[in-house]
């Protein structure tokens, strides 16, 4: 009976170390084949080596959001900037990597761009258990423990889960060995060549987006990735970084599916800016919501830009960034003047048309629901 109890003790013992092992190098396979090429570890591979180029650690414009941003904004059009956009990122994650890049990159931003479309705080994708899903990226900056705390899940979990990324990663797995393409970044843009005009069903594919995105209770402003936009806000002032909000541009038939699920613009940025008004901030914003309304053409998909439209806007941009540089440096000359502007850069949108002797960029579009 010994003998067998000693047989039985050491079979599972070879059973559990040949799992290890297989774990081991299922990991280590997931980390230098897979790991390496997506999107947010090649973007960090990009950033690092373009921060060896810049001048003194100082970057000037700093581009933070989830797919919109980091699809339809073009760095290369616009002088000493980085796209840091992550699809699906929530402010929560960007609240840290911010605080990374200032404290341990110790690089110098002088402007924040920060995205803002209606989709941004929303409680179908703000989740908790969404956050951090790029556990081995972020868990060199945070905390397992906070990463843990905002996750509801138990640390040993989350332990786990670090040490051994390939876990739970088999689709990605399986994908990886049946993809033949790898998308193209530049300065953290990644480049989408699809043309939406030729989607046989514009309207569905709408549809589908919006449902992806919102929730039947269509709350969208999810509380803790609010906050975290606020200590953003809070962050830029105490470091005197300048803050931009912008509006990426959304198709005819995406704004079509809003419409019909009763979303109001004008209600809803009045809500948003009223919690943003609340920290006494001043910002600047940019709306180019309606930019593409008629131009599907310039659309990846209902709600992303390819390639030429991310040209069109990035250009768009960097000439509105650099007048509004302008602006502001003709009116320093007249203390009332930059007074009476910068009371107009925090309030809230809905009474910017009053404002008519102000840069065309920042009241357009901004009355509309």
């Amino acid at each position: 009976m010994k003998k067998d109890n000693k047989k039985i003790i050491k079979k599972g013992l070879v059973l559990v170390i040949s799992i290890i092992l297989i774990l081991l190098i299922l990991n280590s396979f997931y980390i230098h084949l897979i790991e390496k090429n997506k999107i947010i570890f090649r973007k960090e591979l990009e950033w690092q080596n373009y921060r060896l180029e810049l001048q003194d650690n100082k970057l000037d414009y700093a581009f933070f959001g989830d797919s919109h941003a980091r699809q339809d904004l073009n760095p290369e059009f616009i002088n000493n900037s980085f796209n840091f956009g992550t699809s699906g990122e929530d402010y929560t994650e960007t609240y840290y990597r911010i605080l990374n890049l200032l404290k341990n990159d110790n690089i110098e931003i002088n402007s924040f761009v920060l995205e803002i479309d209606s989709h941004s705080f929303s409680d179908k994708i703000r989740t908790n258990q969404r956050l951090f899903r790029n556990l081995h990226y972020y868990s060199d900056f945070v905390k397992l423990s906070k990463i843990s705390e905002f996750r509801d899940e138990s640390f040993l979990s989350v332990w786990i889960k670090s040490k051994f990324i390939v876990i739970g990663k088999g689709e990605e797995m399986i994908s990886y060995l049946s993809s033949t393409e790898s998308t193209q970044i530049k300065k953290g843009w990644t480049n989408s060549t699809r043309d939406f005009s030729k989607e046989k069903n514009k309207r569905k594919s709408a549809e589908a987006r919006v449902n992806l995105l919102f929730s039947e209770e269509k709350k969208l402003l999810e509380n803790r990735s609010l906050s975290h936009f606020l200590k953003i806000i809070n962050l830029a002032e105490e470091n005197n970084i300048s803050i931009f909000l912008i509006m990426y541009p959304l198709s005819y038939e995406y704004n079509l599916e809003l419409e019909k699920n009763n979303f109001s613009r004008k209600n809803h940025y009045e809500k948003l800016f009223y919690e943003i008004d609340k920290t006494g901030a001043k910002y600047k914003v940019l709306d180019y919501y309606n930019l593409f309304v008629n131009n599907p053409e310039y659309f990846d998909d209902s709600d992303h830009l390819n390639y030429n439209g991310a040209e069109i806007l990035s250009k768009k941009v960097a000439e509105n960034l650099k007048n509004e540089n302008e602006f502001l440096e003709k009116k320093s000359k007249n203390p009332e003047l930059l007074l009476v502007f910068q009371t107009f850069t925090h309030r809230n949108f809905c009474f910017a048309k009053a404002f008519a002797d102000y840069p065309s960029f920042l009241t357009a579009d901004l009355n509309k629901d």
